[in-house]
């Protein structure tokens, strides 16, 4: 059995909320990476109705757009 220490830096990252045609969607935001809150896409997925991609991808787009 064989083992190999491994050390972590968790990227610094910041939250903020991002507005999908008047509906407040989480993100948070590291670096490059943006990471939407997949339950709060599916919501206003659902209250638009349209796919959760769509959703996930415009609050993506508008997060990198913010920076």
């Amino acid at each position: 059995v064989r083992s190999t220490p491994l050390r972590r830096w968790p990227q610094q990252r910041t939250e903020t909320t991002i507005d999908i045609d008047g509906h407040p969607i989480a993100v948070k935001v590291a670096g490059h990476r943006v990471k939407v809150e997949f339950d709060d896409a599916s919501r206003v997925a659902d209250a638009l109705g349209v796919p959760v991609r769509e959703i996930l991808t415009r609050a993506e787009h508008a997060a990198h757009g913010e920076r």
